[in-house]
């Protein structure tokens, strides 16, 4: 596997404002080497994964295994950030499917 990329991985964290509302901020949780791909879903598999629209720019991303990433955490890559939708974790490696967040 060639790791020729390199993502940030964020997690976050609730917080009660002055107000008592929940806040979520979002800090790095790690950085992983990464080999990062373009979605390129058909319908099909778009529906499957819960994607509409932004199946054009969902992406693959690939790394050596890694447990302690989850799902509904963030990836920040070449200035875009990506929420995980999706994640395999195999013998060797995970694997995992981001969208990208809107409305930041």
């Amino acid at each position: 596997m060639i790791l020729g990329d390199v993502i940030t991985v964020q997690s976050s964290t609730s917080t009660i404002d002055d107000y008592g509302l929940s806040v979520k901020t979002w800090s790095t949780f790690k950085t992983i080497n990464a080999n990062v791909q373009p979605g390129n879903f058909t319908q099909v598999e778009a529906a499957a994964w819960g994607i509409t629209d932004l199946a054009s720019n969902a992406k693959k991303i690939y790394f050596y295994k890694d447990t302690s990433v989850t799902a509904l955490m963030r990836v920040v890559f070449a200035g875009e950030t990506y929420e995980i939708r999706g994640l395999n974790t195999w013998n060797i490696h995970t694997a995992i499917l981001a969208v990208p967040v809107q409305g930041i």
